[in-house]
């Protein structure tokens, strides 16, 4: 069987004969030898099986929650990832979950596969192996958080910050300057995943918020892959990472932490911005089962068309319709659904929003507030009352990753659209 690198992001489809490979005797003690060389005498050591390594997002994400989960329980967490050379990844995110875990690469393609799986935890002495998927990983990080879990934000390595702190020095920007992140998913990204283009967003909608910023003497830095599209903005405090030729990944990790806010939509930035503990604004987020935000965010969402009337779906029929579940193009079409992104003025609204808030004049509207997150918490209730019972394989459904008491969505969204929550 011949695997791409996009193969790993995703479970596998086994037949027979490669789940006996996979789930066999030999490819368990081929684990256990990889990973012998990390332990240590009488340590408690946690193995972690990662097989979306590549992801900018998973590269953070997974690491963080494993700490901030099992960091007091174990003494050591062991990560198995693809060897490099097979399944590169970013130099920049790697330093940062390697203050958090240790790495272990290999070139054996079935013990990666476990990564997609879920069972109970195997103990051996102080060896403890989880199969843990990571939808089922990071909707156990959602537990631990509602429960009352720290989530152990995190920080820069230190070379990161001072090599990320003399890029900004050499562009002249001081260090009470105000700088903004903001990344946009393009088409460009990731071209043979057409099935995911419903994420996908429109650079020019985007620049009448960010002239917003840069007439307020905000830095604005765009992050972005090498295929993304020039931006039509010609600012000196306007910065297009992508185009520059000296473009480093440390740069986009570094901006993601020290940003005053990052403004991103449902793709791999937002993920090491949560884990930063930095602001974000969501603008053109897709809604979606297992993604939580921290208390100084706020959240935008494509708006949701029903095909078949031309109109708005609202935030509770979206949840009703099980919106939340869906994660392909095609699987939208078959809800006969469709995502149109935030207009201009929209976005515009939530940058001026996000910054009233982070400067303490916002007045928030608790109806708002109420309405959303009530909608919320009953639909968690609905899914909890469906939930398998505990001696039931099935992954229980009992998450949502909105309903956290804080999460906020852009009062100047529901204003203009007060379908939204069903006024």
């Amino acid at each position: 069987m011949s695997d791409t690198p996009q193969a790993f992001d995703a479970p596998p489809i086994l037949d027979l004969e490669e789940s006996r490979r996979v789930f066999s005797a030999e490819t368990f003690q081929r684990l256990i030898q990889l990973v012998a060389p990390k332990l240590q005498s009488g340590k408690h050591t946690l193995v972690h099986i990662m097989p979306a390594s590549s992801r900018f997002a998973h590269m953070v994400l997974e690491p963080w929650a494993l700490r901030a989960m099992y960091g007091a329980e174990f003494d050591q967490i062991v990560v198995v990832i693809r060897d490099r050379r097979l399944l590169p990844y970013g130099k920049a995110p790697h330093a940062v979950a390697s203050a958090l875990v240790d790495f272990v690469e290999t070139t054996n393609d079935l013990i990666v596969k476990l990564g997609h799986f879920d069972a109970p935890r195997m103990e051996n002495g102080p060896l403890y192996v989880q199969l843990r998927s990571a939808p089922e990983l990071l909707k156990d990080f959602w537990r631990h958080v509602r429960a009352g879990g720290d989530p152990r934000h995190l920080d820069l390595p230190p070379e990161i910050n001072a090599a990320g702190t003399r890029f900004l020095d050499t562009l002249g920007v001081a260090p009470d300057d105000r700088v903004v992140a903001l990344h946009m998913r393009e088409g460009s990204y990731l071209s043979s995943h057409r099935y995911h283009d419903f994420r996908n967003t429109t650079p020019a909608n985007y620049v009448p918020a960010v002239n917003r910023l840069l007439e307020d003497g905000v830095w604005v830095f765009r992050l972005g892959d090498k295929a993304s599209s020039a931006m039509d903005i010609s600012h000196p405090k306007f910065v297009d990472l992508p185009t520059l030729p000296e473009h480093e990944d440390f740069m986009d990790v570094f901006l993601l932490a020290k940003a005053w806010f990052a403004i991103c939509c449902s793709s791999g930035p937002l993920g090491p911005a949560l884990a930063f503990g930095t602001p974000v604004l969501l603008v053109n987020g897709i809604l979606e089962q297992q993604t939580f935000f921290n208390p100084r965010d706020v959240i935008q969402f494509k708006r949701y068309i029903d095909q078949q009337t031309g109109h708005p779906i609202g935030y509770h029929d979206l949840l009703e319709r099980g919106i939340t579940g869906l994660s392909t193009a095609k699987e939208y079409d078959a809800h006969q659904v469709r995502v149109e992104e935030n207009t201009p003025e929209e976005i515009v609204g939530a940058v001026e929003e996000m910054i009233a808030r982070l400067r303490g004049g916002f007045a928030p509207s608790t109806t708002t507030d109420q309405a959303f997150r009530g909608i919320t918490e009953r639909f968690l209730a609905k899914l909890k009352a469906q939930a398998p019972a505990r001696n039931q394989t099935e992954p229980s459904k009992d998450y949502f990753g909105l309903a956290l008491p804080w999460t906020t969505i852009c009062h100047r969204y529901c204003q203009s659209n007060p379908w939204f929550l069903g006024d």
